[in-house]
């Protein structure tokens, strides 16, 4: 999402509601603007409605809002003052009537994005792009409570980049940065749009297969070490990865005990000579 200050996207349906809500309590306010009189001013309260309608539906029903509320208010004060006034003074109160509330309305929408903005970063990894190790936990949550539901196998393949090490040490981390984009490209290209994976942690990725018993973990991580080499071949830095792979049949599986055992088969693929997958599947 781009953060400026007139960018709209259309709202889901639930918020249309709440935002009408909003504007009908603009045009309540004003109307008891009118009738306390020029006594007695509401002027605080139109940024109530205002702001909500700005934290609710963005930028671009903010500025609307704010306008609306302008129109009401100058109005209220129009029809309960009996004082006539030229038409610079109207129009200079409409225009501070109007800056009031936009400027509060833009800016708390402007904000609303942000934390938008930075709660969708908290769970992408900056450099691959690819959801992170944070965010991977609640998506296998989720998948390891549908599979125990529906009685469908879970896969989980932790893949360790081979030598990684190596190029980080003898090209330095620019090197290294573009191996593991590489590797995630090479990843990503490979899976079913059910299929989730994650850049765990420096040069590690799981991939989450969901209904994937060990046969389709079997075939899905070939292609993935296949995908693997021919991105690499012919690079100045033609890496491996290692995987292993575990499937869960049992109801006592949790994302920590499926990421361990995945995590030791493996090394036990790496212990095999690198480049290699381990597979195991736990039932009760």
């Amino acid at each position: 999402m781009k953060i400026l200050p007139f960018e709209f996207d259309v709202l889901p349906h639930r918020h249309w509601g709440l935002t009408v809500a909003s504007f009908v309590a603009i045009a309540a306010v004003g109307f008891a603007d009118y009738l306390t009189g020029v006594e007695i001013t509401f002027s605080a309260f139109y940024l109530i409605p205002v702001a909500a309608a700005a934290w609710i539906s963005g930028p671009r029903i903010a500025v609307v809002a704010s306008i609306f509320a302008a129109v009401i208010w100058f109005w209220a004060e129009l029809a309960s003052s009996r004082v006539q006034s030229g038409l610079f003074v109207y129009g200079w109160n409409f225009g501070v009537r109007l800056l009031f509330p936009l400027l509060v309305a833009v800016l708390l929408a402007r904000v609303r994005e942000m934390l938008e903005r930075e709660r969708e970063l908290s769970g992408t990894d900056v450099l691959t792009g690819l959801p992170n190790a944070r965010s991977l936990r609640k998506t296998a949550v989720l998948e390891i409570a549908r599979s125990r539901r529906y009685g469908q196998p879970l896969s989980l393949a932790f893949i360790d980049v081979d030598d990684f090490k190596r190029v980080n040490d003898s090209a330095g981390h620019d090197a290294g940065d573009q191996v593991l984009k590489h590797v995630a490209a090479a990843i990503r290209s490979k899976l079913r749009e059910t299929d989730v994976v994650a850049r765990y942690g420096g040069d590690e990725f799981i991939v989450l297969l969901p209904n994937a018993d060990e046969v389709a973990a079997r075939t899905t991580a070939k292609k993935l070490m296949r995908a693997v080499d021919e991105a690499m071949c012919g690079s100045e830095w033609p890496v491996s990865v290692s995987v292993g792979a575990v499937t869960c049949a049992s109801s006592q599986m949790t994302v920590e005990t499926m990421v361990q055992s995945a995590d030791r088969l493996m090394y036990e693929a790496k212990s095999a000579g690198k480049n290699r997958a381990r597979f195991a599947t736990y039932r009760e």
